[in-house]
């Protein structure tokens, strides 16, 4: 039982930073898309 909040926390975790890689991906294309046009 001591281990799920243990996960949940390392889950938060791991999403905060999966979200912030997508939202740095997508200002990366954002910048990138205009000069193959």
């Amino acid at each position: 039982s001591l281990s799920s909040p243990v996960l949940a926390a390392v889950s938060e975790r791991y999403y905060k930073v999966t979200a912030e890689a997508l939202r740095v991906c997508g200002e990366l294309v954002r910048v990138v898309r205009p000069s193959f046009e």
